[in-house]
């Protein structure tokens, strides 16, 4: 599990945590969230705010896997939340996209 807390700063997220820092004095709240929760939500989050363009591939399993610190099997099942919600499509032995 992944501490959710204000101090907490997600991969490439970190001037909103630190702005949310000062402003709050720092420590406390937040909770607890699985990694495929966390990966799940902030995968979301970077496809929402065009980190990647439509049709363009997104890293692979194995790269995402290491950037979040967890299993490819916790990302492939996030791929499939994803794909279910129409933010990616995933094309086998090619990869995942976004839509």
């Amino acid at each position: 599990m992944i501490w959710k807390g204000d101090n907490y700063r997600a991969p490439g997220d970190q001037s909103e945590w630190a702005a949310r820092d000062s402003e709050s004095g720092g420590g406390g709240g937040g909770g607890f969230e699985t990694d495929s929760e966390f990966t799940a939500h902030d995968l979301r989050r970077r496809l929402e705010e065009g980190e990647w363009a439509s049709g363009e591939a997104l890293p692979s399993n194995s790269k995402l896997a290491k950037e979040y610190g967890t299993s490819r099997t916790t990302i492939a099942r996030v791929m499939r939340k994803l794909a279910e919600d129409d933010l990616v499509e995933i094309i086998p032995r090619q990869g995942s996209f976004k839509r």
